[in-house]
């Protein structure tokens, strides 16, 4: 699969503002979950120095355990890292996992959506979606016309797969259009977290505009460092 990286536009960022469900991170009231809000990036600031190099070092110490990532090996990851750099991790597990189990009550209550764990990933799927296909298995995507439809969450970024009638939505919809389509299939999966939610959202939508002509099954790449820069739209 040849990822395609794309380059988002200052005013295509500017212009792009995302209505999302409250289930930012730490929401536990899931009566809100019908409720609608803007969504903050400006929590993501607190992540800066969330480098490549430093995801390269910790990635083999974090583990999926219950639906919540966790450092396997503290006192050894601290051999490697700086204090200030551990907390960073930290804060960002801390949220993850906030928004984790706030999805893991909502989906309970609801049956809206299922979460079950592939790894070291948790796959985000609609209840009853005919067109819905295992994610664990996107490496055959290409083959379906359609494409698949979900959501991956890792400790350090999501993945967002997008079928060919929700790419043809947001073709539609134009960039403020597009990306309230966008921003509505999401919350039915529960939302992603908070803080990489509305401007990055909001780049993705554009970027599939700039870039896509024809309507085609998508993966959208949102890493919680630096997340509207760092947005990648690919085909599956």
């Amino acid at each position: 699969m040849r990822k395609k990286i794309t380059k988002i536009g200052v005013a295509a960022l500017c212009s792009a503002t995302l209505i999302m469900p409250t289930t930012a991170f730490g929401s536990s009231n899931v009566n809100s979950i019908n409720k609608q809000e803007i969504v903050s990036n400006s929590s993501i600031s607190n992540f800066s120095n969330l480098t490549d190099e430093l995801v390269k070092k910790v990635d083999p110490y974090i583990e999926l355990v219950n639906f919540k990532f966790i450092i396997n090996n503290e006192a050894e990851l601290m051999k490697n890292i700086t204090q200030s750099e551990f907390e960073q991790v930290n804060k960002i597990l801390e949220e993850v996992n906030a928004h984790l189990q706030t999805m893991k009550l909502e989906s309970k209550i609801y049956n809206k959506y299922s979460l079950e764990t592939n790894g070291d990933t948790i796959i985000v799927s609609l209840n009853k979606e005919s067109l819905n296909k295992p994610l664990s298995s996107v490496k055959t995507a290409s083959k379906s016309e359609e494409g698949k439809r979900g959501i991956k969450v890792y400790w350090n970024h999501v993945e967002i797969y997008l079928t060919k009638t929700d790419d043809n939505a947001i073709l539609k919809g134009g960039v403020s259009g597009g990306t309230a389509a966008l921003g509505a299939l999401i919350g039915s999966y529960g939302g992603i977290p908070g803080a990489i939610g509305g401007a990055a959202i909001g780049a993705a939508a554009a970027t599939i505009i700039n870039e896509y002509i024809d309507a085609v099954p998508l993966v959208i790449y949102i890493p919680y460092l630096n997340p509207t820069t760092g947005v990648r739209v690919y085909k599956q």
